[in-house]
């Protein structure tokens, strides 16, 4: 729910800077890839347990259906 509001609203620089999506990224892209986020690379363990890469990883498991509600109330459905 977290990564729903950050991403649906406007959200802090330091915090936006982190959460880039796939489609802003690549010159190509898929559907899927509006919705997913980048995954920088990890170097230390300490990291791959951030808030940003942990939730990150969470958002992209989720289904795009769900990840595309239009309000956060059908989101949590």
């Amino acid at each position: 729910m977290m990564f729903y509001v950050l991403l649906s609203t406007v959200v802090p620089s330091y915090l936006a800077s982190s959460l880039v999506l796939k489609a802003n990224v690549k010159k190509r892209f898929t559907r899927t890839d509006m919705t997913e986020l980048v995954i920088p690379v990890l170097r230390t363990t300490t990291y791959q347990r951030s808030f940003v890469i942990a939730g990150s990883k969470f958002w992209n498991c989720i289904p795009t259906s769900i990840k595309t509600s239009k309000t956060l109330t059908t989101f949590n459905v």
